[in-house]
């Protein structure tokens, strides 16, 4: 088991190098069905050596998601692997941070699923910080979650812009229409 998981840990940090995430916004969103990583509640860590960037561990979903790039089927590796890319499906309950901490930005990451439980899948994210208030998801409104470790997130303004792009009739039934709750 050691064996293969530092296989896949190599060929994950061989993945990174090829990847680029980029923490801004795009004016337009792309909607689909399909299988995709949910980094929403992700917990993340930095990767050694690789300032910037973070591994965070995430759900696999199917269904409707939103992105700013396009969806992608999975595709499977030479490797044998199954990547995916990280997209948005709406939260309910957050809190929201305004301290400089660093957070993880995931959406359009790219992600391998976890190939002892494909139900997991784990996602190589940039660590940003310092551009505003951000927002953590949390059924337990624990605002401690905006004092220690590092979790997947966005811009209260980030998922604001994505939020009411799903709002337009285009979407409409394609996702929850539940009212978000903000934390206090």
């Amino acid at each position: 088991m050691q064996k293969t998981k530092n296989h896949f840990l190599s060929f994950l940090f061989l993945f990174i190098f090829c990847s680029h995430c980029e923490e801004s916004i795009a004016d337009t969103f792309y909607t689909s069905q399909g299988t995709y990583a949910l980094c929403t509640t992700a917990k993340c860590f930095p990767i050694p050596g690789q300032e910037g960037m973070a591994l965070c561990h995430c759900k696999v979903e199917k269904g409707y998601s939103a992105g700013q790039e396009p969806s992608e089927p999975a595709k499977t590796t030479s490797e044998g692997y199954t990547f995916i890319k990280s997209r948005y499906y709406p939260i309910e309950t957050y809190v929201k941070c305004s301290n400089s901490r660093p957070w993880a930005f995931c959406l359009d990451s790219p992600c391998l699923i976890d190939e002892n439980d494909p139900s997991k899948a784990v996602c190589t994210c940039s660590i940003v910080q310092n551009q505003g208030d951000y927002i953590i998801p949390s059924d337990t409104c624990d605002q401690s979650l905006c004092e220690t470790g590092l979790y997947s997130s966005a811009l209260t303004t980030q998922d604001d812009e994505i939020e009411a792009y799903l709002k337009n009739a285009e979407h409409a039934g394609k996702f929850p229409a539940a009212q978000k709750k903000l934390c206090k």
